[in-house]
């Protein structure tokens, strides 16, 4: 079962949002009717999900256009903090009772705007029977002070009879990030378990689960990231993790090693090279490139091939005896990866790949003041 995600629109509907680019205007009728559609596009598509995502999330411009002035200065609530709080709420709610309408006996939302609502806001705005929040947060640690606002789920549990959480394998380190870390996603989720530990008082009984998340790219309009082929061993690695999170360290690698279907005597090691006096250091989960999961030759094209090629050229690029070699490599190394690539994406996919990571090394060798991302 597939869980449709509603987040962004065509840019012909520009003309109900605030600025180029932004968040649609919840007071503008047309937005609603818009809505409205692309839910009803949803069911046609999937006429059997039984949930539905409607995003609601950093929305940062909300209540500075005109038109939501207008609202706010009709609305019975002199706080004006306050005032555009209940404004979110109440498209949300008007969101989510349009999907209902349709079908979806489940609707999902991100938690960070309405998360800093007041409690009588939350049920005046009758949240708490339309959705189920989805707290997200794909930092290292989220239990850092601060990260999520003061007593959310000592809050939110006190409306919302059932949350999700939502965590990262992939494509939330930054918005360049070519290579994949199971070490920094895998301390995401252990994070989760310790926030639940935290705040049991008020989640025991109420989370849902845990919705892994793996994005294509870190932002809208930022370059493709952490690719999924690559990204595999991260996602079995942290699903592992979750089935039993009492699991040690050596346990839980003999699992992800079976899954992964990796030789048994692999370690998680790395060899060195000397290329021209400079020693170069592969990623330190290139190793898994000998296991033999769905991907792995995009896997060792990425995580070793172009890990060591962007090296070389960081490294000689202002040697003009290695330009040529370079290029080659370059060629090389763009034309395996257009092949593996094409078994898994659309062309448009690998033309943008090719062109913002394999051919933009040649701009450095030509141009070798170039910052290479």
């Amino acid at each position: 079962t597939s869980v449709s995600i509603v987040e962004t629109f065509h840019p012909g509907s520009s003309h109900i949002t605030y600025f180029q680019d932004d968040t649609i205007c919840p007071t503008d009728e047309r937005s609603i009717k818009l809505i409205q559609n692309i839910i009803t596009q949803v069911r046609t598509l999937h006429p059997n999900s039984k949930r539905i995502h409607i995003g609601a999330d950093e929305a940062f411009h909300i209540a500075e256009d005109h038109r939501c002035k207008a609202r706010l200065s009709i609305m019975v609530e002199p706080d004006h903090r306050r005032a555009v709080e209940k404004l979110k709420l109440a498209h949300i709610s008007k969101v989510a009772l349009l999907a209902r309408s349709a079908g979806f006996q489940e609707v999902f939302a991100w938690n960070d705007m309405f998360d800093k609502s007041m409690i009588e806001d939350l049920r005046e705005s009758g949240l708490g029977t339309l959705i189920t929040p989805v707290v997200w947060g794909y930092k290292v640690d989220v239990t850092e002070d601060g990260y999520f606002p003061d007593r959310l789920f000592e809050r939110i549990s006190q409306v919302f009879p059932k949350i999700y959480f939502a965590s990262a394998f992939k494509g939330a380190k930054s918005q360049a990030e070519n290579y994949i870390d199971l070490d920094r996603y895998l301390q995401n989720h252990r994070s989760y378990v310790k926030l639940y530990r935290m705040n049991k008082n008020s989640l025991d009984g109420r989370v849902g689960g845990i919705i892994l998340t793996g994005w294509q790219r870190y932002m809208h309009h930022a370059p493709l990231c952490e690719l999924l082929a690559v990204s595999i061993p991260s996602l079995v690695t942290d699903l592992a993790y979750l089935d039993d999170v009492e699991r040690n360290g050596d346990e839980l690698w003999k699992q992800v090693q079976n899954l992964l279907k990796c030789p048994k005597h692999l370690k998680p090691t790395i060899t060195p090279t000397v290329i021209d006096s400079f020693t170069y250091i592969p990623h330190k989960d290139a190793y898994l490139k000998s296991c033999d999961f769905e991907g792995k030759e995009l896997f060792k094209l990425i995580m070793e091939d172009l890990h060591m090629l962007e090296w070389k050229v960081s490294r000689f690029r202002f040697k003009n005896e290695m330009k040529d070699e370079l290029m080659d490599e370059i060629k090389a190394l763009a034309e395996k990866m257009n092949e593996a690539l094409s078994r898994y994406y659309f062309a448009t996919d690998v033309n943008e790949f090719l062109k913002t990571k394999i051919f933009s090394l040649k701009r450095a060798l030509i141009e070798p003041f170039t910052v290479l991302a």
